[in-house]
């Protein structure tokens, strides 16, 4: 059987992960004995190598774990939720703001209307961005970086 550099390059991460069998390992080996690139990226650690993560976790750890993450989500989506909701419903008071002025009577428009509508667009945009910001907040809470 003839193995390629590219069957070489797919068994790479194997091998940095430590999951590669011993062939498997000796057969990597052996290729880039003859091969300076893949030797170069044999001996060079991964880039983009998972934490550590303990292997004897007990069940009670576990469902805090799974507990604490399921919580999140449900935060993120709520507030993802929210947030569209809010933004959406900003752009339309700032749709309805010129209709309003146009469509309303010259002389009978109240001089309340435009100034509560500011007041309405202004919170909206907050609530929107306080949403956005919690959105994106609780998803770096589990988000994981390599490297």
């Amino acid at each position: 059987m003839n193995v390629t550099r590219d069957v070489i390059l797919d068994l790479l991460p194997l091998c940095h992960a430590g999951e590669a069998s011993d062939d498997t390992r000796d057969l990597v080996a052996a290729f880039a004995a003859g091969d300076p690139e893949i030797a170069r990226l044999l001996d060079a650690a991964p880039a983009t190598a998972l934490p550590d993560t303990p292997d004897d976790l007990d069940k009670e750890t576990e469902m805090k774990m799974l507990e604490k993450t399921k919580s999140y989500l449900k935060w993120q989506t709520i507030l993802l939720g929210g947030a569209t909701f809010l933004t959406f419903g900003l752009v339309l008071l700032l749709a309805l703001i010129p209709a309003i002025l146009i469509f309303a009577p010259a002389g009978d428009a109240p001089g309340w209307v435009f100034p509560a509508a500011l007041v309405v667009v202004l919170v909206a945009g907050l609530l929107a961005a306080a949403a956005w910001s919690g959105y994106f907040m609780f998803r770096g809470l589990y988000r994981v970086d390599a490297g």
